[in-house]
C-alpha cells in the first residue's frame, strides 16, 4: 500500500494542479492565491471519490489506475520532443495530435479492450505522433523570427529550403 501512495501521490497532485490551474483559473479569472487554494482543496476530493472506490473495490487496479494515468502523461511526449528539436513542428500539429492520442487512448482505455494485448496509451501515442507529424508539415511553420529565438543555427537552413521549394514550385508553374 505505501508503494502504490507514493506511486500515486504526484498524480493526484498534479490532476488537481491541472484542473485548479489550467480550468478553473482561466474559467472563473481566478488569481494565483486562490488557484493555489483550490489545488490544495481539489486533491481529497479526487482521492475519496476516484481513487479510493477503485481501490477498495478491487485492490490489484491500483498499478491499472497508474497505467491509465501514464498512458494519458505520455500524450505530451511527441509535442515537448517536438517543441526542442523539430523546428517544423507547429502549434496545431500538437494540439490535434494530442487531442486523437487523448480520444484513442479513452476508447481502447475504457471501451474497447486493448488491441492486441499493447496498452492503450501505446496506441494514442502512435496516433499521436502521426498526427503530429502530418499536421505539422501541412500546416504554416512558425515565423522566422519565432525559430531564430529557438534554433538559431538551423534558422538559415530551414528557409534557404523553404525558399528553394518555393522557387522551384513557381518555375514549374511557367
Amino acid at each position: 500500500m505505501a508503494a502504490a501512495m507514493s506511486s500515486s501521490e504526484p498524480c493526484i497532485h498534479a490532476t488537481a494542479l491541472s484542473y485548479s490551474k489550467d480550468i478553473l483559473q482561466p474559467l472563473l479569472r481566478w488569481n494565483d492565491t486562490t488557484s493555489g487554494r483550490w489545488t490544495r482543496r481539489l486533491i481529497f476530493p479526487i482521492m475519496v471519490c476516484i481513487i479510493a472506490p477503485i481501490s477498495i473495490m478491487e485492490p490489484a487496479s491500483l498499478v491499472y489506475i497508474l497505467l491509465i494515468g501514464y498512458g494519458f502523461i505520455g500524450q505530451a511526449f511527441p509535442a515537448i520532443i517536438g517543441m526542442f528539436f523539430w523546428p517544423r513542428a507547429t502549434k496545431h500539429g500538437a494540439f490535434w495530435g494530442l487531442f486523437t492520442g487523448f480520444i484513442v487512448t479513452v476508447i481502447f482505455s475504457f471501451l474497447v479492450p486493448h488491441p492486441l494485448g499493447i496498452h492503450a496509451g501505446i496506441w494514442g501515442l502512435s496516433i499521436n505522433i502521426t498526427v503530429f507529424i502530418i499536421v505539422s508539415l501541412v500546416t504554416k511553420p512558425a515565423s522566422g523570427e519565432t525559430i531564430e529565438r529557438f534554433f538559431p543555427d538551423m534558422t538559415e537552413e530551414l528557409f534557404t529550403e523553404n525558399r528553394n521549394e518555393l522557387s522551384g514550385a513557381k518555375l514549374s508553374k511557367l
